[in-house]
């Protein structure tokens, strides 16, 4: 999960995205103009939440979009 943050907040440098860790590093929340995230992790759940501001609405398509992708690529199905 640490990496799909870094690489959203690398990603969008226009939106001054800071990410702030929990002690454990199984959560964190990225914070910056328009949008906020919480990544959580744990034995057997990924969870994402995004908020977008009015403003940032128009982007929430690609935002998920680029999210899912993010997280397709990291944690791929096992079948």
């Amino acid at each position: 999960i640490r990496s799909i943050v870094e690489n959203v907040v690398s990603e969008y440098p226009k939106l001054g995205l800071k990410a702030a860790w929990s002690p454990d590093g199984a959560a964190a929340t990225a914070t910056g103009k328009g949008f906020t995230g919480q990544f959580r992790v744990d034995a057997s759940t990924i969870s994402v939440r995004a908020e977008l501001s009015l403003i940032a609405l128009p982007f929430r398509a690609r935002v998920e979009s680029t999210l899912t992708k993010k997280l397709d690529e990291a944690f791929p199905e096992q079948v």
